[in-house]
């Protein structure tokens, strides 16, 4: 987490205290991830950032997060936890699981409850405390009607936002290396097009090879010949020689994400107007790629993207953006489209993000033909001081045959 934005921000809006509430941002601000959220929606998963000790975060979790809040080195002192007893045979004798039988010892009924009494145990029932989402929101106006008397507010979600946008040194470092494990199981999978396999097949090997290098799937968009013109989930067919195989596909590792997306060609080099094209696409990323810095906004961006398809004759590229943030999520802002469908609340004089020194964002200009396939170019990149540093390898477009894979240089 990017402490010191961190705090500069809620010192900006006056916030003594953050309330994460949505998934990424307790993974965020507090450096855990649950292991029962997705399993178990309806329940609360809260983590409290306070400006007076932001590296040492609360959180409000059910019963069945004790034991892996334990195993992440969190003091039971920061653990709030609400539900019911999960231990079989209760045993007080010493070991490392002894904190579990401790907060066992003190669980709230309900998460509300919990958190009453987390913000009476740092003395915040009348602090500043701006909340993630509408799941907290269901919190603030409980405690509102108990007479917790904090001034709440719900523009959370909007400080960790404008937290998230500008990563710190270890943030890029996760970021880099996710999209080189990405990459090289991409590398693996492209194999099987060349034997015969499925969209779903390369989708199997795919995700083997991430597995194999410690990394989790997050979705895989793919699709062969006429199926690559649009976004879609991997079918039974098999690519015909001469035939494009167009993805886009992400993954999380150690809590941050890869995006990656480009096209391989099937057991034959492309046809001259298929290199037009994806030249077209290339040339289109690299435009991006060298105006990128401090300074340029997103829609300008944008639009220097749009021109440039325009220019090579494919008039009727119209894709709604051409790039995006990455941290913790694969889709995160800014979004490089003509308008920003998220703002900070706080500053509503902004109407357009500007990039900022390290920034982490895609380019992509994806661009389909129904009936014929589509051309896609995703690369990561670092904002810096004078322009930009890749942190994925540039220029991708593979050709599967039967014995290896090859890239053509564009």
């Amino acid at each position: 987490m990017n402490i010191d934005r961190l705090l500069a921000t809620m010192k900006e809006v006056g916030a003594d205290a953050v309330l994460a509430t949505s998934y990424p941002n307790v993974r965020y601000a507090g450096g855990f991830a649950s292991a029962t959220g997705r399993l178990y929606p309806q329940n609360s998963y809260w983590g409290l950032v306070t400006a007076d000790d932001p590296e040492r975060p609360h959180f409000v979790m059910p019963s069945a997060e004790i034991a892996d809040m334990v195993d992440a080195g969190i003091g039971t002192d920061r653990m709030h936890v609400y539900g019911r007893p999960i231990l079989a045979v209760a045993d007080s004798g010493p070991g490392p699981d002894a904190g579990i039988l401790e907060v066992e010892g003190r669980l709230h009924a309900d998460p509300v409850s919990a958190l009453r009494a987390l913000l009476t145990e740092l003395g915040l029932e009348r602090a500043a405390i701006w909340v993630d989402t509408d799941d907290g929101g269901v919190a603030w106006r409980r405690l509102q009607e108990e007479d917790v008397a904090a001034r709440w507010s719900d523009g959370g979600a909007d400080i960790l936002q404008w937290t998230r946008i500008i990563k710190t040194p270890a943030e890029v470092e996760a970021l880099r290396k996710a999209g080189e494990i990405s990459q090289q199981a991409l590398t693996e999978a492209f194999a099987v097009l060349g034997t015969g396999g499925t969209d779903v097949d390369v989708e199997l090997a795919w995700r083997q090879a991430i597995s194999r290098r410690r990394a989790l799937p997050t979705f895989f968009m793919a699709g062969s010949g006429d199926r690559s013109a649009v976004f879609r989930r991997p079918g039974r067919r098999r690519a015909s020689p001469g035939e494009r195989f167009r993805w886009d596909c992400g993954l999380v590792v150690d809590g941050y994400c890869a995006d990656t997306g480009g096209v391989v060609q099937v057991l034959a080099e492309p046809s001259p107007s298929e290199l037009d094209h994806y030249r077209a696409v290339t040339a289109a990323v690299d435009a991006v790629l060298a105006a990128a810095r401090p300074g340029v906004t997103a829609s300008a961006l944008y639009t220097l993207a749009r021109d440039t398809m325009h220019a090579a004759g494919i008039t009727r590229f119209r894709h709604s953006h051409v790039g995006h943030g990455i941290g913790v999520e694969a889709r995160d802002a800014p979004l490089l489209a003509p308008a920003q469908p998220w703002m900070p609340r706080f500053r509503p004089g902004e109407r357009d993000l500007t990039l900022r020194e390290d920034m982490v964002l895609n380019v992509e200009v994806p661009f389909g033909i129904l009936g014929e396939g589509g051309y896609q170019h995703e690369l990561t990149f670092l904002v810096v001081r004078n322009g930009i540093r890749l942190l994925t390898r540039r220029h991708p477009y593979y050709v599967a045959m039967s014995d290896h894979v090859d890239e053509i240089e564009v």
